[in-house]
């Protein structure tokens, strides 16, 4: 009996080693995550979660499907690119800076909270927003230079945003104090195409089973350790059975000696 645990025991740890993954991205907020986990898997490439610490996930795949699952997450833009906010660019560390510093700051954190804005539109994958805005000056002139914005948007292939350009402006010139609207330009860049099965590699059918390429050997594994287990099982059963009916055997001959 201790023997056969032992065994299933041992099995199972093997079982569990043919299935480790390792970390892809680390620090991700569940819904990045989650995002990330459904272009994996629908591609094909096995992944999970792992809750890390203060809300943050780990993303794991198979060591062996490592570089197409990076190539597949960039082309689709993931992770995201992390955006500065306001307490970052001023912290409250009591020092006093001078008024050009303070100024680009102010326009770093503007267009940071734009760009975060309009990298939340369905399809944009980048956005990048820089303003100019004219340095005040104590002699008026006639005619200042006017206040602008250049925004870079790249977007999926598939996703058209050339009728969102009115919208974007809109957006952009609203957000910023003294831009005009006609002083906004969009430039919209999409995607090089590619091929719906780029990301998918072929599989393998091994033992009529579907199996990705990367993942051979560990079905395998897998398979010839249920096998083991299996035959084990059966072993043990087998050997319980004739323990038992050897026992059975004695206590009857045992029985009818006794009663000669």
């Amino acid at each position: 009996m201790n023997k056969f645990i032992r065994c299933v025991l041992v099995i199972g740890m093997l079982l569990s080693l043919t299935a480790c993954k390792s970390v892809l991205y680390s620090n991700l907020s569940e819904k990045e995550a989650n995002k990330m986990l459904a272009i994996l898997l629908e591609a094909n490439i096995a992944a999970q979660k792992s809750d890390v610490r203060d809300e943050m996930v780990s993303l794991l795949v198979e060591e062996s499907q490592m570089s197409r699952a990076i190539e597949l997450l960039k082309r689709a833009g993931l992770p995201g690119r992390k955006f500065a906010d306001i307490v970052d660019v001023f912290p409250e560390d009591g020092l006093i800076s001078t008024p050009t510093a303070e100024r680009a700051r102010f326009m770093f954190a503007l267009s940071q909270g734009i760009s975060h804005t309009l990298s939340q539109i369905d399809g944009v994958i980048d956005a990048r927003v820089h303003v100019v805005i004219p340095k005040e000056s104590s002699k008026r002139s006639k005619k200042e230079d006017p206040s602008t914005a250049s925004v870079f948007i790249k977007h999926l292939a598939d996703v058209a945003l050339d009728n969102s350009i009115p919208q974007i402006k809109l957006l952009v010139s609203s957000s910023v104090e003294g831009l005009e609207y006609d002083n906004v330009n969009v430039v919209l860049f999409p995607t090089a195409e590619v091929n719906d099965n780029a990301g998918q590699a072929a599989l393998e059918q091994v033992l009529s089973v579907n199996v990705d390429p990367g993942s051979v050997a560990r079905f395998w594994s897998i398979t010839l350790t249920l096998l083991l287990l299996l035959i084990a099982s059966v072993a043990f059963n087998l050997y319980t059975w004739l323990q038992q009916r050897k026992q059975q055997v004695a206590t009857t001959e045992l029985a009818a000696a006794t009663a000669e």
